[in-house]
């Protein structure tokens, strides 16, 4: 027959409640992590679909995504595995970005040919003036075209993304 003693029993009755307190901890913090992961994740998809819209329409869900972000950091990953999710997910949040900048970056490009094209057309310059402006307007044009095929390789990748947000 065993005899546990008073300090025994305490002990145990200790390690017990500490651990049921722990376990609900970790329970809640996988609770509270996989609701925020849910609100990134969907924050990202609608911000994916408006990539292509304008600033009014596009921005506010941008800013949905860091804000939410924001709140997932925070939260703290439980495990490993998740904190690499949470990369993850942070490197498609930054595909938004650079998609946007590279879309901008040529709007602007195409902008700046159509001034030279029109400020070169001018009557009174010389046709060496034509001709420095006309390169000028060709190499913009080429840069714009790169960015727009970055964008193009970056939009892949963002819908890579998304359908991944969709299977998990």
């Amino acid at each position: 027959m065993c005899c546990y003693t008073g300090a025994m029993k305490t002990a145990l009755i200790w390690i017990v409640v500490i651990g049921i307190v722990t376990g609900g901890f970790i329970y809640y913090r996988q609770e509270r992590w996989d609701a925020a992961y849910k609100t990134a994740r969907d924050a990202y998809s609608r911000a994916a679909e408006y990539k292509d819209a304008g600033t009014l329409l596009y921005e506010p869900r941008y800013k949905d995504v860091e804000v939410s972000m924001d709140k997932l950091k925070s939260v703290g990953a439980p495990t490993s595995t998740k904190s690499l999710i949470v990369l993850e997910l942070n490197s498609c949040v930054q595909l938004l970005g650079f998609y946007r900048d590279y879309i901008k970056g040529a709007n602007e490009l195409y902008e700046s040919a159509n001034d030279l094209a029109r400020t070169g057309n001018e009557p009174g310059n010389s046709a060496a003036h034509r001709a420095k402006d006309a390169a000028a307007i060709k190499s913009t044009v080429r840069l714009a075209k790169d960015n727009l095929r970055d964008a193009e390789k970056t939009g892949t990748e963002i819908q890579s993304c998304v359908d991944k947000g969709k299977t998990e």
